[in-house]
């Protein structure tokens, strides 16, 4: 076992798995509340407004614990990556509600607190996926996207779009283009690993596949 920045590496035969099971552990021993072991990072109905209005709770603490899932989301956590940065927004001003989303996650670490990513030298096709939430008249729209080296996840994030889309088929169009951008760019950085890889980008908004197949299809935007 070896550590890299804060990643715990475990050379296997013929594969590595990266991990941050240290940090994790951490993470629920120090945590203020009761943990409760839970299957996802979220609650499978998650109904908050963006406005959400209640007696503000004690904010360092919160800030505390996201800021360390922080660091977990940029190692080897891609499926934090949502909640986490859902409830940063509201690490400021926390409430009973976000205290109660932030607990779900904790439970989910609990849950899954071994688990870690593994490359093996096999499949080297690179596969992105690729997904937008329209904002409508309250929020900007959000474009996440995860980058996967055969069966790894080597890339992904989330974030707020900076063109403001007037359609689900506009903010879905505006995520394929950046995901096109950001494959171009693992190509190139891959490339002294292999001759060449298998490359595919997908969608699951027809329209968005569409307008990307047919420019004319851009003036129905």
């Amino acid at each position: 076992m070896r550590q890299i920045v804060g990643l715990e590496c475990d050379m296997g035969e013929g594969e590595v798995t990266l991990s941050q099971t240290r940090l994790t552990n951490e993470i629920i021993e120090a945590y203020p509340r009761k943990i409760v072991r839970h299957d996802s990072p979220l609650p499978p109905i998650l109904t908050v407004s963006p406005f959400e209005e209640g007696a503000v709770m004690d904010a360092t603490p919160f800030r505390s614990v996201i800021g360390s899932l922080a660091y977990l989301v940029s190692g080897s956590w891609p499926d934090l990556a949502f909640a986490v940065n859902y409830l940063a927004r509201h690490s400021m001003a926390p409430t009973a509600t976000h205290w109660t989303i932030l607990d779900h996650l904790v439970g989910y670490l609990l849950k899954t607190r071994g688990h870690g990513i593994t490359l093996r030298p096999r499949n080297c096709s690179l596969n992105r996926w690729r997904d937008a939430g329209w904002g409508g008249e309250m929020e900007q729209s959000q474009s996440g996207f995860i980058l996967k080296l055969g069966e790894a996840p080597i890339l992904w994030g989330l974030k707020w779009q900076t063109v403001v889309a007037i359609s689900t088929c506009a903010a879905e169009y505006i995520a394929l283009s950046d995901s096109t951008q950001h494959l171009v760019q693992a190509v190139n950085k891959l490339t002294k690993l292999a001759q060449d890889f298998k490359k595919m980008i997908f969608c699951d908004n027809q329209a968005a596949v569409q307008v990307s197949i047919d420019n004319l299809s851009c003036k129905c935007m």
